[in-house]
């Protein structure tokens, strides 16, 4: 990581650059992410990285809804998903 912090992103590629570093020595991996400064500012950064990470763990299930239970979005799905899917 230090060798990496040390070398400048080359101005002619997009100015981020990813690493990952398999196998280290327990059988987990590292991703090294270097973004230039003006792609954002260090709090809105890492807001951003936080978003794209989940730490590992499984994604929630998401719960099917109640019959009873409609949505005002529901009438897209309703209306024009549900008919084409069982057309196909």
């Amino acid at each position: 990581v230090g060798e990496l912090c040390s070398q400048p992103l080359d101005p002619a590629h997009p100015l981020w650059q990813f690493q990952l570093i398999e196998d280290m020595g327990d059988g987990s991996s590292a991703l090294i992410a270097r973004i230039h400064h003006c792609i954002a500012d260090g709090i809105a950064l890492i807001a951003v990285m936080l978003s794209i990470t989940d730490g590992g763990q499984a994604p929630p299930q998401r719960e099917a809804p109640e019959p009873e239970e409609a949505h005002e979005a529901d009438w897209l799905l309703d209306a024009f998903l549900r008919p084409m899917t069982n057309m196909t």
